[in-house]
Order: structure tokens, then C-alpha cells, then sequence
């Protein structure tokens, strides 16, 4: 969620926030806003770091984020208009499990204690998002909204020291798109607001993920796609000022398809 900041003309705003744990969390976020005309750039920046209580639990954080609204008008139309784009970086550690005898009666050492120092993964994610608003006056308010989404997170559990880290990645990948259109129309009758609203949603996906590296043999792909589509129709109707009726219609559609492959190494040898 974005919330843009209201600017007077020709002001520039900044800023910063540091958040420190007991344990070692460290949390940085600056912010930085400036108003030019019918523009306003808003800059974000985030830095995370909780080494975790556990060895090899760490968390590390970091993520970007540059909006740009317009405001003005188009048409005789009130216009608002919004692009963001969203860059994040996560690392993690994956300590794995503890024992029962450890968790019941060992020491704090112990607790802490990994058995997988080399476990653990990343997340890159990447998103953009385009939305504007039209206010007609009379006839409603036309609003748009889409998104792009794509997510990277390859990961190590149950890593072997003596083999190459790279032959022991595993993946998981994915893609969305959504797009949101609603018209809202309010008029007054008898002195009484009455609004009708309409509106289109639009989703598709798709993920994959892989146990193994997809140049190392004996490895299996699992993916999938999924796509969702909605229609609405909803009334607030005013008949008398101590009575308001809210009635609507939803039609959903939802489809979704997956396979799995997997790549094997055979090898005979007849002598």
C-alpha cells in the first residue's frame, strides 16, 4: 500500500527512521517527497538486519521504491494518475529443527546451536504498478488500476558440504498480472444520494519450482498457471434519509492448470 504524501507547492520533505533490537535488529527507512506543478516524486528506501537468536537465523532486508503521481486534468475530467516501481532483496538463514532432549533440557548454547549452517535462500521480487482515476462529475468517477509481479527465491535445505552449492539449489519462481476497472455513478433524487458501481478484475499467474538445478540430472519441475476474472454490480439506494438499501451481484470465473516434469538419467552398459 501507498500512501502519497499531500505537498504544498513547491515543498520538499524528508524522512528517516532507524529502529534498534535488543537482539541485534537493526531497521532503516528514509523517505523523500517533493511537490512541482501537478507532479510528486516520493522516494523510498528500506534496510533490515535481525541476525536471529539462532545461529544461521539471520534475515537481511532491503527494498527500493519511486512513485510518481499526477494530478490535473484531461477532458474537463479531474485526473489523478500513479506509477510505482518496487525493487526488494531478501536473505535468509535456515537454522533447521531441534531435538526434543535438546529442547526440553539443553543449554542456551545448544538452543542456539545450527546443524545446517549452509541452509537457507534469497527472494527477489520486482513490481510495478500503473493506476489513474477520472472524476466526471456528473457521470461517476472511471478508475484503472494494474500490477506486474515477479518473484525469484532459490533456497538450499539439507545442504551437503562435500558436493558443489551450486548442484543443490532448488527455485521457486513466479508471475503475476492484475487489472482492476471500476465506474461508480452517484446522482441525487428526492434530495437523497443514490450511487451504482461497476467493476472488472482481471488476474493470471504463473509459478514454477524446481528440486534441483535444471541442468543437473535426475531433477523434477512442477508449475502451473492460474487465472481468475470477476464482473460486479453494486447500488446503495437512499429511499427515505433513515433507510439505506445495499444490494450487489458478483460473477467469478477461476481456472487453473498444472503439470509435472521430471528429466532422468538412464544408463545401461551391456558389456
Amino acid at each position: 500500500i501507498t500512501t502519497m504524501p499531500e505537498l504544498d507547492e513547491g515543498e520538499q520533505r524528508g524522512r528517516a527512521q532507524l529502529r534498534v533490537g535488543t537482539l541485534g535488529e537493526r531497521i532503516g527507512d528514509v523517505q523523500l517527497a517533493a511537490q512541482a506543478g501537478a507532479w510528486t516524486p516520493v522516494l523510498q528506501l528500506h534496510r533490515g538486519r535481525d541476525p536471529g537468536w539462532r545461529d544461521n537465523g539471520e534475515f537481511d532486508s532491503t527494498r527500493a521504491a519511486l512513485s510518481l503521481r499526477w494530478q490535473g486534468s484531461v477532458g474537463g475530467a479531474k485526473a489523478d494518475a500513479l506509477a510505482r516501481l518496487v525493487r526488494q532483496r531478501d536473505r535468509y538463514g535456515l537454522p533447521g529443527p531441534v531435538s526434543r532432549d535438546v529442547f526440553e533440557s539443553g543449554s542456551e548454547r545448544e538452543l542456539r546451536a545450527t546443524r545446517s549452517p549452509l541452509d537457507g535462500g534469497r527472494t527477489d521480487l520486482d513490481r510495478q504498478d500503473l493506476g489513474a482515476s477520472l472524476d466526471f462529475g456528473a457521470i461517476g468517477q472511471l478508475t484503472w488500476a494494474s500490477s506486474h509481479r515477479e518473484r525469484v527465491n532459490p533456497f538450499y535445505i539439507g545442504v551437503d558440504a562435500s558436493r558443489p552449492l551450486a548442484d543443490q539449489e532448488q527455485r521457486t519462481t513466479s508471475a503475476r498480472w492484475d487489472h482492476r476497472l471500476s465506474h461508480r455513478f452517484g446522482t441525487e433524487l428526492a434530495g437523497l444520494r443514490q450511487e451504482v458501481t461497476w467493476g472488472w478484475s482481471r488476474m493470471d499467474g504463473e509459478y514454477a519450482r524446481w528440486d534441483l538445478p535444471a541442468s543437473t540430472p535426475d531433477h523434477t519441475r512442477l508449475q502451473g498457471e492460474a487465472a481468475a476474472s470477476a464482473w460486479t454490480l453494486a447500488t446503495t439506494l437512499r429511499p427515505h434519509r433513515a433507510v439505506t438499501v445495499q444490494a450487489g451481484v458478483r460473477w467469478d470465473h477461476f481456472e487453473s492448470t498444472r503439470q509435472s516434469q521430471k528429466w532422468s538419467r538412464n544408463c545401461t552398459f551391456a558389456p
